[in-house]
């Protein structure tokens, strides 16, 4: 699910109407929906017509930014460690960024512990990954233990 799914969909409802179309918002209560899924359906017969006024809304209101828009997705370590514990602390640090939902990739060669050790997330992620590593951090292992032992 995309986080701005919803917001996209109601957008598109918004162009449609305001374009004259009759548009439907549907949300993931169906069945066969996949879940946090949305859809604006038009009937049947403009769907051409619909689909063309999307495209110039979007025309409209999205300046045309040159370059590769996927470079918030480019990895940015925001951990790099060698030694013993290394491979320790990048297990850890995975883990929390996981548990807030923020994606990261563990980059290392385990089989050679001389090797170091770096966590990597998306550039759009940094700033809010570092935020929790620092909260993380300061909270210490008491709240770790504290919380692992409210889950148990």
């Amino acid at each position: 699910m995309d986080s701005s799914a919803l917001q996209d969909a109601q957008d598109a409802q918004a162009a449609l109407l305001d374009a004259g179309f009759t548009a439907e918002l549907l949300d993931d209560s169906d069945a066969d929906a996949p879940p946090g899924s949305y859809a604006v359906r038009v009937p049947a017969a403009d769907e051409a017509a619909a689909l063309a006024a999307l495209q110039a809304d979007l025309a409209e209101s999205a300046p045309v930014v040159p370059g590769d828009p996927s470079a918030a997705m480019d990895l940015e370590p925001i951990f790099e460690g060698q030694g013993t514990t290394a491979e320790l602390e990048a297990m850890s640090i995975e883990a929390v960024l996981k548990a807030n939902g923020i994606p990261c990739v563990v980059q290392s060669a385990s089989e050679i512990p001389t090797l170091p050790f770096a966590v990597l997330v998306p550039q759009r992620d940094v700033e809010q990954a570092r935020a929790l590593l620092a909260e993380a951090l300061a909270s210490g292992a008491e709240a770790a233990e504290a919380a692992q032992a409210d889950a148990v």
